[in-house]
């Protein structure tokens, strides 16, 4: 919610006494707390149809806050101490997707504090039951090939524009680099960081070869099982 980290003087709007139609008296940072959700009935799916965009990759809460006080003058923007059916109608849209992604750092959050290290598989006696699966320590020996690889992830840098998942080994030293660049995101319900992180997986697609390094760029979600 903005007024969460609003302005020092009137203390995140509690300070602000504002007028609604039938409600006299409320202040500006209850108003965002309750009366915007109560007034417009926001629902949950309302909050997914202004579902954002924004690739909750890390836990940066200092980003966070940012993110939510750019919004301020926004809050502000009203005449005098009188909201009115516009401002209403404004700040519902802006309410339903702070409330995504509200939701979705919360799950972020619960999945690094959940998250367990993913258990010992035999990837060998796996890849041996698919026509084209590969050890991971080959990829670099089949540039061009279209496989299927089972491997542990060894790390994941994450960024806006592009995620490399380190199979093995960390980078530089893995056999083989997934690479999601930032326009295939929109295809996974959860960010990659917070999905694969300590998985095992199974990745199916063409390796190529980038200074010298194996890697699948990865561009649909079935690309990417997790064992």
């Amino acid at each position: 919610m903005p007024l969460h980290t609003g302005y020092d003087d009137d203390l995140g709007g509690n300070k602000r006494i504002v007028q609604y139609d039938s409600i006299k008296t409320h202040n500006l940072h209850r108003f965002w707390d309750e009366d915007i959700i109560k007034l417009t009935g926001i629902t949950d799916e309302d909050c997914m149809r202004y579902t954002s965009n924004e690739n909750i990759q890390s836990d940066d809460f200092t980003a966070w806050l940012k993110d939510s006080r750019s919004l301020l003058p926004q809050v502000y923007d009203f005449p005098d101490f009188t909201l009115d059916e516009k401002y209403l109608a404004k700040n519902k849209i802006v309410v339903a997707k702070q409330l995504n992604k509200a939701a979705l750092r919360f799950a972020l959050i619960l999945n690094e504090l959940f998250s367990s290290p993913a258990p010992s598989v035999d990837f060998k006696k796996i890849t041996s039951t698919y026509k084209n699966g590969i050890d991971v320590s080959e990829a670099s020996n089949i540039i061009g090939n279209n496989v299927t690889v089972f491997s542990s992830i060894a790390s994941i840098r994450a960024t806006s524009t592009i995620t490399q998942i380190s199979l093995e080994q960390k980078f530089p030293n893995c056999p083989l680099t997934i690479i999601v660049f930032a326009k295939s995101y929109p295809k996974f319900n959860t960010p990659l960081e917070a999905l694969l992180k300590d998985k095992n997986i199974c990745v199916k697609g063409v390796i190529t070869e980038y200074k010298g390094k194996a890697q699948i760029v990865v561009e649909e979600s079935q690309q990417i099982i997790i064992l």
